[in-house]
C-alpha cells in the first residue's frame, strides 16, 4: 500500500494549497493523486473498499479546487463521479448543491439539499444557510433577468419608432402610406421564461 501512502501524502499538499486558495497548484497535486489511486487496485474487498473510498474523496478535492476556479461545470462533472462510488454522501451533495446554485441548476442543488437533510447528518444552520444561499441566488437571477428584458424591450420599441420615422421622412404619400403598413407590423422578439433563462446565462460559467 506505498502508492496509496504516496496518494494520501499528495492530497496532504493539495489541502495545504487549497487553504492558502493556490486553485490551479492545488488542482495539480489532486490530479497527481488520483491518478496514482486510479493504477491501485486491492486484493481484498476491504482493500477495494479503502481505495474506492480515497478515489472518491479525491474527486470531491478536485472538485473543490475546481469549484475555487469558477469552473463550476467541471465540479459537478467529478461530483457526479465520485456519487457513483459513495452515492448520497452528505459533503458530497452539499459541495454540489453549491456548484449547481452557481450554474444556475436551482432546483437540482434544493434536491441535492433535500437529499442531504433527510440523512440528519448536518447541522440545521448549516443546511439553513445553504439553502438561503441557493434561494438568494435564484432571486438575483430573476431581478437580472427583468432588468434585461425591461431594458431591451424599451430599446426595440425605440428602435422601431426611430425607423418608422426615418422611413417616412421626406416620402411621398403613396410611398409613405406603403412604408408605414410594412413598419406597422409588430416587432417579435423571442421570450425566455425565468427557468430556462437563468440557465442560459449561468451555463457560460
Amino acid at each position: 500500500m506505498s502508492a496509496l501512502n504516496e496518494h494520501v501524502q499528495l492530497r496532504m499538499q493539495g489541502n495545504q494549497l487549497y487553504e492558502s486558495r493556490a486553485f490551479p497548484e492545488a488542482l495539480e497535486k489532486y490530479r497527481a493523486a488520483l491518478s496514482i489511486v486510479d493504477l491501485i487496485a486491492g486484493t481484498n474487498p476491504g482493500d477495494q473498499a479503502e481505495i474506492d473510498k480515497n478515489r472518491a474523496a479525491t474527486l470531491m478535492n478536485v472538485a473543490a479546487a475546481h469549484m475555487g476556479m469558477q469552473a463550476f461545470g467541471e465540479a459537478i462533472r467529478n461530483l457526479n463521479e465520485a456519487n457513483r462510488i459513495v452515492p448520497n454522501h452528505p459533503k458530497l451533495l452539499m459541495r454540489r448543491a453549491r456548484a449547481l446554485t452557481r450554474r444556475g441548476a436551482f432546483e437540482e442543488a434544493r434536491a441535492d439539499l433535500t437529499a442531504c437533510e433527510a440523512q440528519n447528518v448536518v447541522s440545521r444552520n448549516e443546511m439553513r444557510a445553504a439553502r438561503a444561499e441557493t434561494d438568494a441566488a435564484e432571486r438575483e437571477v430573476r431581478r437580472f433577468l427583468f432588468l434585461f428584458f425591461c431594458l431591451f424591450s424599451r430599446a426595440r420599441r425605440f428602435l422601431c419608432l426611430l425607423s418608422s420615422a426615418s422611413n417616412n421622412a421626406g416620402e411621398n404619400p403613396k410611398r409613405s402610406s406603403r412604408r408605414a403598413r410594412v413598419t406597422a407590423l409588430p416587432c417579435v422578439v423571442p421570450t425566455l421564461t425565468t427557468s430556462s433563462s437563468s440557465r442560459v446565462f449561468l451555463r457560460a460559467i
